[in-house]
């Protein structure tokens, strides 16, 4: 049986979905890995702290773990 090219659009369209959402998930993952080995670069650069102060660098590691959570949820929902 072969696919109607609005059928062939919606196959495509699902899988784009798909793979953004898996690099959504890679993307928040990998911020809150970095930010809890205490990466110099997110933390100068990226986050614009003048120091690296524990509960500064905690909250931020903290709300990277939690939108990488919530964005794994959200994607597999899609």
């Amino acid at each position: 049986m072969a696919l109607t090219f609005k059928q062939q659009f919606s196959k495509c369209c699902g899988f784009f979905c798909a793979m953004l959402a898996c690099v959504g998930v890679y993307f928040w993952f990998v911020l809150a890995f970095w930010q809890s080995q205490k990466s110099l670069y997110n933390i100068y650069i990226m986050e614009k702290l003048n120091s690296t102060s524990e509960e500064a660098v905690k909250n931020f590691e903290t709300a990277f773990w939690i939108v990488s959570a919530v964005s794994c949820v959200a994607s597999s929902f899609s």
